[in-house]
């Protein structure tokens, strides 16, 4: 009993800075995400202007990728993207464009302005069926219908019409923004937006839950994530994690599990 009250004596101050350093995070995540909506509508871009944005922006990632124009897993990717893209808000966004790199064991897939959706080959073993894969293409889909994509490269263009930069100009800043993630708040959107999107084309929401079970595992694998021990470990952990612009697949699934929840009670 003395062991246990000592116990939660030590503990108490972290857990009280820990609560306070939550709501800061909350608080400054808060008053960021009001600043990009006040900047997004500010520099607001046309469908038109992305679309234009975008094809200058595929051309050069073709350029500097080994495409795979070729394959039964193209193919699928293709059939069901189609059908998801059916299901998008913008419909001046059209039509979505899928592709297939061969970039060796890398695992990843992304969207880019326009509506064009990259897979890496790699992918394919973690879609084996039509509904993993659905769950992949709709958070990417979502990535491009919410304008996320866009999003990163509004100033550049907002520039453009003030000094009358070609698209071409523009897409090499997109490119150059790649590899920079999405923040925590448009991957959790592109997550339960892209859920209800597969559920309307028709898949099993649970696809996305056995899609992410996966790359939770693989990112244990290589150290992406490593579950905490004890009490101490989890303190740091959560605390850590508000200081991820990219939130890992752990906790995406929870927000997922939470989204399945709501939508099956709205039947």
């Amino acid at each position: 009993m003395k062991n246990i009250a000592l116990l939660i004596y030590i503990l108490f101050p972290i857990l009280t800075q820990a609560q306070l350093l939550d709501e800061i995070f909350r608080s400054a995540q808060t008053v960021v995400n009001q600043m990009d909506t006040v900047f997004l509508q500010v520099t607001a871009v046309s469908d038109s202007e992305e679309v234009a944005v975008g094809k200058e922006l595929a051309k050069q990632i073709r350029k500097q990728s080994k495409m795979i124009k070729k394959s039964d897993y193209l193919e699928r990717i293709r059939k069901i993207g189609n059908q998801l893209a059916k299901q998008v808000k913008r419909k001046k966004i059209h039509p979505y464009h899928f592709y297939l790199i061969d970039q060796g064991k890398d695992v990843n897939a992304f969207a880019t302005a326009g509506g064009h959706i990259w897979v890496l080959q790699a992918m394919q073993h973690f879609t084996i069926n039509e509904d993993e894969l659905a769950a992949l293409l709709a958070h990417e889909i979502v990535h491009v219908d919410e304008k996320h994509c866009i999003a990163r490269m509004q100033a550049g263009i907002a520039a453009g019409k003030v000094g009358g930069s070609a698209a071409a100009d523009l897409a090499t800043v997109g490119y150059s923004l790649l590899k920079t993630p999405f923040n925590r708040d448009q991957e959790v959107v592109a997550d339960t937006v892209g859920l209800r999107l597969m559920m309307q084309a028709g898949y099993n929401p649970q696809g996305m839950i056995t899609f992410m079970q996966k790359m939770i595992e693989w990112e244990a694998k290589h150290g992406v994530y490593n579950p905490p021990q004890n009490v101490i470990e989890e303190l740091g952990y959560t605390l850590s994690e508000y200081l991820r612009s990219h939130p890992n697949f752990k906790t995406r699934l929870e927000h997922v599990k939470t989204a399945l929840k709501r939508l099956q009670g709205e039947k």
